[in-house]
Parts: C-alpha cells; structure tokens; sequence
C-alpha cells in the first residue's frame, strides 16, 4: 500500500477449555494464514477488506506479509466471540497500545470494530477529517514521538454480513491521507 499500515484487532478468544491460552496465538494464526495450513473467514475477510475481493492464498500471503497486527486486548477475553473483555483488561491495555504504536509507528492504523474504535484512548490526538460518503466517517490523527503522525480509521468489525469490498474504498483512502 506504499505506507506502514497497522490493523487493530480487539481480543482473542478462547474455544477450548481444556487449552490454555497462548501468547503467540496472534502470530500463529496469521501464520497459518500465510501457508495456507489453516485459514478462518476473519483473517480472510480482514484481508479482502483491503485487497477488494475474496484473497486466493498467493493475494493473503502478500497482504499479510505487507501490514503489522496487534491486538488491543493482550489476554484471551474468555470462551467464544460474543464475549466482551473487562473494564480491567481495557484499562490494563492502554499501555501496551501507546508503546506498540510508537516503536512500529505506523502511518495508518484501521481499527477493527466500533466497540474496539470507542475504547481505544486518544493518546493526545486529535480528530482528522472525515472520510465522506463512507458508513463511519470518523478519523483520528494519532502524534507519535519522532514527529510524524497515525491516521486512525475504523471499519466495521469483520465478523459475519461484513462485505470487505464495501470497506476497500475507505480504507483505501485513509491510507492515501496517511
């Protein structure tokens, strides 16, 4: 995309009891999204919302290869997706966000979700432009320490009835302001 792109997931969740959770999960799924071995519709709708369309393997492997990931919530927010992580584990988050986003400092962040885009703290930032014509219009510019600048934007969260190639427009317009 010709700029440092970084997409913020909100949590993992845990399906099995009996596992405990793993804190490589993140970097073992895309992984597996990269080599094919095991893919999940999240991680290729994530993908398809920047690429436009449904991403063959050869489309996930450079997308993913390409952006940095980090999920806000460090530690499994319980059993299945529904679950909503604690006001401790948001609050308890706030610092690893503000030292993740200033050792990768990216130009643009896209923020999965719009529970996850009204938790996030401001960090001293202030509200961008918006992006017009698009269903959530809100950025965010985010300062970072060596003088630059984030571009923060939400899409909604790729879970099901998401159509990433309704979103690649948006998206791809807050990475051209970033």
């Amino acid at each position: 995309f010709g700029k440092r792109v970084m997409i913020l997931g909100e949590s993992h969740y845990e399906w099995d009891e009996e596992e405990k959770p793993d804190p490589e999960w993140t970097r073992t799924f895309i992984g597996n999204q990269i080599s094919g071995e095991h893919t999940l519709a999240f991680w290729t709708r994530v993908a398809g919302a920047f690429i436009g369309h449904r991403p063959n393997l050869a489309e996930k492997q450079d997308f993913w290869r390409s952006v940095a990931f980090y999920n806000y919530i460090q530690e499994s927010a319980g059993f299945g997706p529904r679950v909503r992580p604690t006001p401790e584990m948001w609050t308890n988050s706030e610092p690893g966000f503000a030292k993740v986003l200033q050792k990768h400092a990216p130009q643009v962040l896209i923020v999965l979700g719009y529970q996850l885009w009204n938790k996030i703290p401001d960090l001293s930032g202030a509200q961008d432009k918006p992006i017009n014509g698009a269903p959530q219009t809100q950025t965010w510019r985010y300062p970072l320490n060596s003088g630059a600048t984030c571009l923060a934007y939400a899409i909604r969260h790729p879970s099901s009835g998401f159509s990433g190639s309704s979103w690649q427009p948006h998206i791809l317009e807050a990475i051209r302001r970033a």
